[in-house]
């Protein structure tokens, strides 16, 4: 059986895509590889296989906390020049108040702390969201956000989203330690 450990969103393009699959048999990393690529619709491509334990806990989804992702305006929607600036004090609160809706509630939360990282770089802005099952944040509404407190048009698709990297958190509960996905392997070899 083969199931996405965090499924991508309509829109985004993605450098890191994971995938479980559950095999039977005892078959090498190469191996594996070469067998989903033979099969694979085009355009998609399998790069790296490892092994991970089998249990509940060890699936993708229930490994990922955090999405690095990269925004860039799509055509013709870039902000004032000071957007950049603004951006980056916005995020000096230590509140960003949201109304987060799920699939059968609505209820306000403080994104600040879910927003592990950001910053410029040639290719956007880049950010590093809490993500995975327990929280979730997607980079539009961060965008959202800053566009509401700052009196700035937000509409969606306004930005190009590529989904760079997802990781787990090897930390100790009181600090981070974010691990790519690909790097996790069992025995953990860290």
């Amino acid at each position: 059986s083969m199931s996405f450990a965090f499924p991508l969103g309509v829109g985004m393009t993605s450098d890191s895509e994971y995938v479980d699959v559950d095999i039977n048999t005892a078959v090498g990393e190469e191996e594996i590889i070469d067998r989903l690529n033979r099969s694979a619709p085009e355009g998609v491509r399998f790069l790296k296989a490892v092994q991970i334990g089998s249990t509940k806990a060890d699936k993708g989804m229930n490994l990922v906390a955090r999405a690095d992702y990269t925004l860039s305006f799509r055509g013709e929607n870039a902000w004032d020049e000071k957007w950049k600036s603004d951006f980056l004090s916005f995020l000096e609160s230590d509140t960003i108040t949201v109304m987060k809706k799920g699939k059968r509630t609505e209820k306000e939360i403080n994104i600040r702390p879910l927003i592990y990282e950001a910053g410029f770089t040639q290719q956007g802005l880049m950010l590093g969201l809490c993500a995975g099952n327990e929280n979730n944040i997607r980079p539009e509404l961060v965008m959202q956000a800053f566009a509401e407190a700052t009196g700035r048009t937000y509409t969606p698709f306004m930005f190009r989203i590529n989904r760079d990297e997802v990781y787990a958190d090897r930390g100790d509960g009181a600090q981070h330690r974010f691990v790519p996905l690909i790097a996790l392997r069992i025995p953990e070899q860290e």
